[in-house]
């Protein structure tokens, strides 16, 4: 008959001893049922207690073992753990530790329960898969997971994933989101093994906030302000004499994601701060890997940054800093972002074989930035001061003693994008011609045209008898953007290979950085239709600046180091290439909307509408401009600063190393490739 199904649940701890035993083993015949030994806080296992046997039949199959509290740590050879066969599930919410432990799930028949017969012992039937989850890992000081087979059995996967996911909508995020896994003086065998560590920590502005704060608005809200500090750490480490090897696939990752995003808006002064924080590290130090099938070891570090604070006053709203005729708008948005993505295997590594390798770091990039102030009708003055330091390094280096089928050693920063915008209007009238004269997104034009809607405000003179003759405008931003992306067989490293090897660094990045400033006239001398107030004057002294202070470092390196031994039965290419470009692809896009369009589909349309609005948003893709413009009856100062300082290089290098030393003949198919391409524009 079938085992059953048997669950120990304590409210805070559980203790399995060495003399206890939770069993839903089945009889001669039938499959094996399901044991879960849990806790809502800490387990301890103490020997091995929980069985989920299968019966003697041929078809007949071991069941499921669950293990599931906060904490899990299980130490000490005499708690070693074998299920024969069955599933084993070692997860918690918060952290587990392996000490000098054993868990194998392989089936050795009757053959007894030690370390050297689950090391080498003749496989009886398949091994069970092993799971082991939690945020943080901990695995050392001699433990074992087995899941191998030999004899014509099947192995058993395994799977070893840290996971943290610390998103939450409440003012943005900061908590921070910290998943690793630590390998040191370990053995991991198994058929399919899989290791890697997710930390995601991640806040998206939905739009509803967009409502919530135009209703703020209406309610005289006149200072807006929002912090948002996204970090995510994922991390995996292999290291002391640690061992992993896969009869099947081997794939060791690390992904971190972090998310910083937010919309303020406000009548007076608008303040947004964001911060990104993404690492994604995988070291292999001194450490044994092998599989029979593809070996992938890669970080990807993801940042999201997007910060857009926007202050609107049309001379509606009076409060302590202006009145009626006498108003200002400060906005301010600042954004940090940090980037690190690493692989490395050390010069103390062994890869002792892979049918291919594939040593990779990436990285996902999306940072805004944008400022926008607006005093109009009879506004005082106006400024948009916008910040971003972003800070992005992508390393992937292959060193110690390398085989494998073909060699891959990548570094990518893919179609990255990059914009920092800073807009500033005193006086005129909110206007979706801004749209295309200012470098304000459309969004916060149409939001400026519905306060002006709503207000329905009697013009300043009516109110207060006299208007404002001074008019100021200004925009700033400040950039410092760098980007260093990297990929190399590091120096001494020994790579063996018949097939090839391809070292390649490739960074790419649209960018673009703006500023606009105006003291603006077209509505104050106007008597509009309907009006029956007289129009304002015209400014007597007006000063308008819009400065731009951009720094710019665009870096990819491809390279073998000295030292290096290489000997490649295919092709060896060393290629590094960067690119910066401009946002033309809005462009490419409503293109081949008009191209494809399907006249009679509304989907189509609705693509067409979002293709338009993107053109519409942002339409000039510069890589940097700024602009200035006054209007005045007496005195007027205008000026534009854009300094820009960059510097782009891709570098392909191979040094002092040894090349297919010694080999001969040397055919076509070994050729050498050193290439290195930097473009923009």
């Amino acid at each position: 008959a079938d085992g059953g199904s048997v669950t120990v649940m304590a409210d805070r701890n559980s203790t399995l001893t060495a003399s206890g035993k939770v069993s839903a083993d089945a009889g001669e015949t039938g499959d094996g049922g399901f044991v879960e030994f849990s806790a809502k806080h800490d387990v301890t296992l103490q020997g091995n207690g929980l069985s989920a046997r299968g019966g003697s039949g041929a078809l007949d199959q071991a069941g499921a073992i669950l293990i599931d509290p906060e904490n899990l740590t299980w130490s000490g050879s005499g708690d070693d753990f074998y299920s024969h066969g069955a599933n084993v599930t070692i997860t918690a919410d918060k952290k587990v530790t392996l000490d000098d432990v054993v868990v194998s799930s392989r089936d050795l028949g009757g053959l007894a329960d030690t370390r050297a017969n689950h090391a080498s012992g003749q496989s009886q039937g398949k091994s069970g898969d092993i799971s082991v989850s939690a945020k943080e890992i901990e695995i050392k000081n001699g433990s074992q997971l087995l899941a191998h087979a030999n004899n014509g059995k099947a192995a058993g996967a395994i799977s070893i994933t840290a996971t943290d996911n610390q998103s939450t909508p409440l003012f943005g995020s900061v908590e921070d989101s910290i998943a690793s896994i630590s390998i040191k003086n370990a053995v991991i065998k198994g058929g399919n093994v899989s290791i890697k560590a997710t930390a995601n920590d991640k806040w998206v502005w939905t739009g509803n906030e967009y409502g919530d704060t135009i209703l703020d608005f209406l309610g005289s809200l006149r200072i807006g302000a929002n912090l948002t500090i996204s970090k995510a750490h994922a991390t995996v480490e292999v290291d002391d004499g640690a061992s992993i090897d896969a009869s099947g696939t081997l794939d060791i990752e690390s992904h971190s994601i972090a998310d910083a995003s937010m919309k303020v808006m406000s009548t007076l002064v608008g303040f947004g701060y964001g911060e990104t924080d993404s690492q994604a590290k995988v070291n292999i130090g001194n450490a044994t890997l092998g599989s029979d099938g593809a070996m992938s070891l890669k970080s990807q570090a993801d940042s999201t940054l997007s910060v857009s604070v926007d202050t609107v006053n049309t001379g509606a709203f009076s409060n302590a800093a202006s009145s009626a005729s006498k108003y200002a708008n400060l906005s301010f948005a600042v954004g940090i972002g940090k980037q690190v993505a690493e692989t490395t295997v050390g010069s103390n590594a062994t890869i002792t074989r892979a049918s291919s390798l594939d040593v990779e770091a990436s990285g996902e990039k999306s940072h805004s930035v944008a400022a926008s102030g607006g005093s109009f009708k009879d506004g005082i003055a106006s400024a948009g001061i916008s910040v971003l330091i972003s800070d992005t390094t992508l390393t992937a280096s292959l060193g110690g003693n390398v085989t494998a089928g073909q060699v891959a050693v990548k570094s990518t920063l893919a179609e990255a994008e990059t914009e920092v915008s800073a807009a500033a209007c005193t006086a005129g009238s909110p206007d979706l011609q801004e749209a295309i004269t200012s470098a304000k997104p459309v969004d916060e034009i149409l939001f400026e045209k519905l306060s002006d809607f709503v207000a329905a405000a009697p013009s300043t003179d009516s109110r207060s008898g006299a208007s404002s003759k001074l008019g100021l405008s200004a925009a700033f931003a400040w950039v410092e953007n760098d980007n260093n992306v990297k990929a190399e067989v590091a120096a001494g490293a020994h790579v063996t290979t018949p097939g090839a090897l391809n070292v390649l660094a490739k960074a790419e990045e649209s960018v673009s950085f703006e500023t606009s400033a105006a003291v603006d006239q077209r509505d104050l001398d106007t008597q509009l239709p309907g009006d029956p107030n007289a129009p304002e004057d015209k400014k007597k002294v007006a000063i308008s600046a819009s400065v731009a202070v951009i720094d710019m470092n665009h870096h990819a390196d491809a390279l073998i180091g000295d030292g290096a031994v290489i000997s490649a039965g295919g092709a060896l290419n060393v290629n590094a290439q960067t690119i910066i470009s401009p946002f033309w692809g809005q462009w490419e896009t409503l293109i081949g909307k008009f191209k494809t369009m399907d006249w009679n589909d509304a989907e189509a349309w609705y693509k067409l509408g979002e293709a338009l609005y993107d053109v519409a948003g942002d339409p000039i893709n510069a890589t940097s401009w700024t602009q200035t413009a006054v209007e005045s009856e007496k005195l007027a100062f205008a000026g534009a600063v854009d300094f820009f300082t960059l510097d782009h290089k891709a570098t392909a290098r191979i040094g002092d190393a040894d090349i297919n030393a010694g080999a001969a003949p040397i055919t076509g198919a070994q050729d050498v490739s050193v290439v290195a391409t930097a473009s923009q524009g």
